[in-house]
């Protein structure tokens, strides 16, 4: 039902259809679902109070956001950094949670404003009034000490949170007719942001939600061109490593940890990315570079939901590649074949990495040696397993090592 009434307040939104279409397609919906009762009170999602309240509120939301891109583009930002805090004067019986604000003059880079900008609730009426630095001079008491970004609470008693700031960061691909271009899509946004991005139905919708990551740069780690490159393993046959992905087999990582390669790893490429089946069957054959960049990577970073183990290697034709195999929280093994040293560097971004280096045992055979794990400051290594970093410290901002 909610993709529903999303996709006719889409239509609205975009002055397809008018309001009273709008509701009526609505209500049909929910009657034809056996979800009206009769009144009209609110909470009958088929009533007109709960329709006109849903469809009004969803256009102020999207009247604040074209606002909001306007008061924060760089040249209105820079003429008008602050706003004021204006109450509704036509409310009937205005919220005293309202017009305890009426007045206030705010800098418009205030964390508070990401949960107090209109409408922050149900039938909220307020508004912002952008001024010049100079006619917020003229009555400093008005003027709002910024709110530090962990004091920064929502007031709406609904518990309504509308932050214009993220309103897109919900992308349609629908427009997109080929699945395997959706899919294709999918795997660069993949590769390039990890767990902040996040696909569903057949890859027509994706969401990004950013998080606190650092970079390999960040880091002050050298780029991927200065890695030790592998040589490229012999290709397989495609069925045989079917077959193997189909069974399920265990691989132990360089870091100890034990990963699971299984249908999850055909499924990504099949289903969740739409690969043409010539193109399935050439990663087929490239599954041992999958399997020594578990053994052997060159480093790995973690995310909040998932580890990356990166590994460079030579191209028998010249020049280099990547292979990057991404283990989820939820356990699934997920490959990725980059063509070149740019789109590895592009990967290395998590809240904390480690370098492993390959060193040759007393015994002759090769191992693994971990020669620095970083935590970024206020994160940790997350994941839930049993391994601990050998030695961590934040990154240098006054906190000191742990």
């Amino acid at each position: 039902m909610l993709d529903y009434y999303r996709a006719t307040l889409d239509d609205y939104l975009k002055g397809g259809i008018g309001r009273d279409e709008c509701r009526n397609r609505m209500r049909r919906f929910a009657r034809e679902h056996g979800l009206d009762n009769g009144s009209n009170a609110l909470t009958n999602i088929a009533s007109s109070s709960r329709l006109n309240l849903i469809i009004d509120q969803n256009a102020k939301m999207a009247k604040a956001v074209g606002v909001y891109e306007r008061m924060y583009s760089p040249g209105n930002l820079e003429a008008f950094p602050y706003v004021i805090y204006r109450a509704s004067v036509r409310s009937k019986t205005p919220r005293s949670s309202h017009q305890k604000y009426d007045g206030m003059i705010i800098r418009k880079d205030d964390p508070w404003l990401r949960t107090h900008t209109p409408p922050w609730e149900f039938n909220c009426r307020c508004w912002l009034e952008e001024i010049t630095e100079k006619a917020a001079g003229k009555t400093p008491e008005l003027i709002q000490e910024p709110t530090l970004p962990d004091k920064v609470t929502v007031d709406s008693r609904s518990g309504f949170v509308f932050d214009p700031e993220r309103a897109f960061e919900e992308f349609d691909l629908s427009g997109v007719k080929s699945p395997m271009l959706r899919g294709n899509i999918r795997e660069a946004s993949e590769i390039e942001f990890g767990d902040q991005v996040s696909f569903w139905k057949d890859n027509t919708t994706a969401k990004f939600e950013p998080k606190t990551y650092w970079t390999f740069k960040e880091e002050g780690l050298p780029s991927a061109k200065e890695w030790d490159a592998a040589p490229s393993p012999k290709r397989i046959l495609p069925e045989t490593a079917r077959k193997r992905l189909e069974a399920g087999f265990e691989v132990v990582a360089g870091d100890g940890r034990k990963v699971v390669m299984d249908r999850a790893v055909l499924e990504h490429w099949t289903v969740e990315n739409n690969k043409l089946a010539s193109d399935v069957e050439s990663r087929l054959a490239c599954l041992d570079y999958a399997l020594e960049t578990l053994r052997e990577p060159n480093e790995r970073w973690d995310q909040e939901t998932q580890s990356r183990y990166l590994k460079k290697f030579q191209k028998t034709t010249g020049g280099f590649e990547g292979c990057m195999v991404v283990v989820t929280k939820d356990g699934k093994c997920r490959t990725y074949f980059l063509p070149n040293v740019t789109k590895l560097d592009k990967s290395r971004t998590g809240i904390s990495y480690e370098v492993i280096k390959r060193v040759e045992s007393s015994t002759g055979r090769r191992a693994t040696q971990t020669t620095e794990a970083i935590a970024a400051p206020g994160r940790s290594d997350d994941r839930n397993d049993n391994y601990t970093p050998q030695k961590g410290k934040v990154k240098p901002d006054g906190s000191g090592e742990i």
